[in-house]
């Protein structure tokens, strides 16, 4: 087991491209979260992003991997009306205390502004170290 565990959600593939790069960079585990049904566009837009707003967690197929052995975790997720996607929420509901978490945020704006506060808030209510949170535009990613 790897010190480190990148932990990721996409939903175009652009997040999933990040992921798999800093997992290669820092020797890191991977795990990718998948919903259970697949969203459409029109659902994604409208429910997606209110569950998003509300910090509502997402139906996954599987539950979010354990991470207590894990030092650090990066996070990726894209952002939904400027708040990370649902399945984020899951991740943050499931952290052990004590963990160094570092929050990559991925959308065409490269803004989740909107949201950063909270969630580095949500972190440290889990007793956990937001170590970084960086807003990544999907249009850099290669």
């Amino acid at each position: 087991m790897a010190e480190i565990a990148v932990i990721f959600y996409s939903y175009t593939g652009h997040t999933r491209a990040l992921a798999q790069k800093k997992a290669k960079k820092l020797n890191a585990d991977l795990f990718e979260l998948q919903e259970a049904k697949k969203r459409s566009k029109v659902n994604a837009f409208l429910a997606g992003s209110l569950a998003a707003i509300r910090n509502k967690p997402a139906h996954l197929s599987s539950p979010v991997p354990d991470l207590s052995g894990y030092q650090k975790i990066v996070l990726l997720c894209p952002i939904w009306a400027g708040h990370l996607a649902p399945p984020a929420n899951n991740v943050i509901e499931a952290l052990p205390s004590h963990k160094e978490v570092q929050v990559f945020a991925v959308s065409a704006s490269g803004d989740s502004s909107g949201s950063r506060d909270m969630t580095i808030a949500r972190l440290k209510a889990k007793g956990c170290t937001a170590v970084q949170y960086q807003d990544v535009k999907s249009s850099n990613i290669s």
